[in-house]
């Protein structure tokens, strides 16, 4: 799973320069598989490592959760026009982060839980 996280990092500083790493589409489709890849991580019996959003999820209050990344989509997506042009990719690349370190999460939990047999 490194090598597909690393991939998908080298992929994001290959796309800089390209409309696709500025684009508000790229934050909110971020922004979605963040939400759906944590949603699988407590599923599987992790736990959710950033403090603004701990309280909500670990309550599994996924309506709540998904309106709280809706929002924070939504206001990008408003204010996009407003970001620096040169502070779009590096937002970009943020915001794509988590769900990348999701994705190797939900691959250890899964071989955790197969060893403890859930």
């Amino acid at each position: 799973m490194i090598k597909i996280r690393s991939a998908l990092f080298t992929g994001l500083f290959i796309l800089n320069g390209c409309a696709v790493i500025e684009s508000r589409e790229l934050f909110v489709t971020c922004r979605a598989a963040d939400t759906y890849t944590t949603i699988q991580v407590i599923r599987l019996g992790g736990v959710e490592m950033n403090p603004i959003f701990r309280q909500v999820v670990m309550g599994h209050h996924w309506f709540l959760f998904i309106a709280m990344q809706t929002a924070l989509s939504w206001f990008v997506w408003e204010h996009w026009g407003d970001v620096k042009p040169e502070l779009k990719p590096a937002i970009n690349v943020i915001s794509c982060l988590p769900p990348i370190n999701n994705f190797q999460v939900i691959k250890e939990q899964k071989v955790i839980n197969a060893r403890e047999g859930r």
